[in-house]
C-alpha cells in the first residue's frame, strides 16, 4: 500500500553552504564484516574526534547462510528457490534499514547534520544483473547509502558521496599503501584481506576505520 505524504524539511541548504557553519562530520565506510558501517567522527579541520561501530554483519550472515543452505538444497530437488530468495533479500533489506536508521539517530543524538560517504555508483551501475545477483547474497553497502540518503534527508542532515579510489588500501595518516591482516596473522608481502591494516610507516590499526578517515578527508578536502 503506498500512500503519499508531506514532510517539511526544515534546513535544506547545500552542503557548501552547510560546511561554513557545520563543526563536526561523520565519514561512513562499508567494510562488509561484523561491523556493517563503521564511522569516524571528524572536525571540520580533518582531525579525527572519535569512532562509531555499526554491527550486526556475523548475525546477518549466520540468517542468510542459513537460507541459502535450503535454497541449494531446493535447486538440488528441483524444487522452485523463489521462496528463499525472497527471504535472503528481505534478509538484507531488513539489515539495510536498520544500519541506515542507526546512523541516522546517532547523528541526530550527536547533533551531526553531515554524513560521507563513498559513492559506489561510479563503478557500478545499480541496474546491472550481476551487481543484482551479488548484492542479494552477498555486501549491502550500496543498499545502506541508498536507504541512508532520505532517512537523513528527512531528518535535516546531508549525505554527500566522494570518489572511492584508494580509500580502501592507503593509510590515512601518511597516505602509503597498507597491508591488511586478521589478528594473529603477520601480514605477508601478497596478503590482502582483514579486519586491521599495517602500513610502512608504523600506523596501524581497524581498517575499516581507516576507510572512514579517508572518506572523511577526501570530502573536507
Amino acid at each position: 500500500l503506498h500512500i503519499p505524504v508531506k514532510k517539511t524539511i526544515g534546513d535544506i541548504q547545500l552542503v557548501k553552504e552547510r560546511m561554513q557553519t557545520e563543526e563536526v562530520i561523520l565519514a561512513v565506510s562499508f567494510p562488509g564484516n561484523d561491523s556493517i558501517a563503521v564511522g569516524a567522527v571528524m572536525t571540520r579541520a580533518g582531525l579525527f574526534q572519535k569512532a562509531v561501530f555499526f554491527r550486526g554483519g556475523s548475525e546477518m550472515k549466520a540468517k542468510k547462510n542459513a537460507l541459502k543452505r535450503k535454497l541449494k538444497k531446493a535447486k538440488k530437488e528441483q524444487k522452485q528457490g523463489e521462496h528463499f530468495r525472497r527471504k535472503i533479500e528481505n534478509i538484507n533489506d531488513y539489515y539495510a534499514h536498520l544500519i541506515s536508521k542507526r546512523i541516522v539517530e546517532y547523528c541526530i543524538k550527536e547533533n551531526i547534520r553531515v554524513i560521507a560517504v563513498p559513492n559506489y555508483q561510479q563503478t557500478i551501475d545499480f541496474s546491472q544483473k550481476q551487481y543484482l545477483k551479488t548484492d542479494h547474497f552477498e555486501w549491502i553497502g550500496r543498499r545502506v547509502i541508498r536507504y541512508l540518503k532520505y532517512k537523513a534527508f528527512s531528518a535535516g542532515i546531508l549525505v554527500s558521496a566522494v570518489p572511492v579510489a584508494h580509500v580502501s588500501d592507503c593509510c590515512s595518516e601518511c597516505g602509503s599503501k597498507i597491508r591488511r591482516y586478521n589478528e594473529g596473522h603477520t601480514p605477508g608481502i601478497h596478503y590482502f584481506g582483514g579486519q586491521l591494516f599495517l602500513c610502512p610507516n608504523g600506523h596501524r590499526g581497524n581498517s575499516g576505520l581507516n576507510a572512514a578517515k579517508n572518506i572523511g578527508k577526501r570530502f573536507l578536502s
